[in-house]
């Protein structure tokens, strides 16, 4: 702390001198700059003492379309999970299910990241179905993909069956590039309407596929399912599109 020399009495003013040393003192005891170190520092006991990290939320943020995602403030590190796009199911275009089509596979990837980094990605696309009065398989859905730094992960879309069995399905796509790398489902098992495609499938992410074919309704949902197969009163049904999940904690 600087000394400062004054005069209490009126009529009693500082010399010349006096008015200088107290300007040089003033001078020396100026108050440094902070760190600039990009952490925040407040001022305790003469000195600049470093203020805690603000406490972080954790995050959840679904991705589903568009290419490009930026890490937003306080975030250091994502998980990211993502899936394929589903194929459509096989339409026989008789009383008899084709097969449903394959399920998005699935990646999991955990990496560091930084405020302000962009993230590139592209989502896999479901399949379309095959339409009413078609005899025909279904298409193979489309890959989800994400880059962090220099890593891809890929989960490949869900494929369509590829014969024109009743009882053939589509296999589940593959995955590479993850942490954790799981295939997709195979899509349910065609066959006659009153007992073809009996069981449900449930993928990656709460992709699903409901059955029988005898069924009204079948039906499928969430992301990456493989579509059910069609008859002649249901069209094959397209996959659901896939998507990317991530989880981090920022301010």
């Amino acid at each position: 702390m600087a000394t400062i020399l004054t005069r209490a009495e009126k009529g009693s003013p500082l010399s010349n001198s006096e008015v200088d040393a107290n300007f040089t003192n003033l001078n020396s005891a100026k108050i440094e700059d902070a760190p600039s170190d990009g952490k925040q520092y407040a001022r305790k006991d003469g000195a600049w003492d470093e203020i805690a990290e603000v406490a972080k939320r954790l995050y959840t943020v679904w991705l589903t379309s568009g290419t490009t995602w930026v890490v937003p403030p306080g975030c250091t590190e994502i998980v990211a999970e993502g899936v394929g796009g589903g194929a459509s199911g096989r339409n026989n275009n008789n009383t008899n299910g084709g097969g449903g089509g394959g399920f998005g596979a699935y990646f999991l990837i955990r990496r560091e990241v930084t405020p302000g980094q962009v993230l590139n990605y592209s989502i896999g696309a479901g399949a379309a179905g095959v339409p009413l009065g078609t005899a025909a398989n279904g298409s193979d859905g489309g890959d989800t993909t994400l880059t962090i730094g220099g890593d891809t992960a890929i989960a490949g879309g869900g494929k369509r069956n590829s014969s024109s069995s009743n009882n053939g399905n589509g296999p589940g796509g593959t995955a590479t590039g993850g942490d954790i790398n799981l295939p997709g489902p195979n899509g349910l098992f065609g066959g006659s309407a009153a007992n073809g495609g009996a069981a449900n499938v449930y993928g990656h992410l709460g992709g699903w596929c409901a059955g029988p074919w005898g069924d009204a309704t079948p039906r499928n949902g969430g992301p990456g399912a493989g579509g059910h197969a069609g008859t002649t009163t249901l069209a094959g049904a397209n996959g659901t599109n896939g998507a990317i999940k991530l989880t981090f904690l920022a301010a």
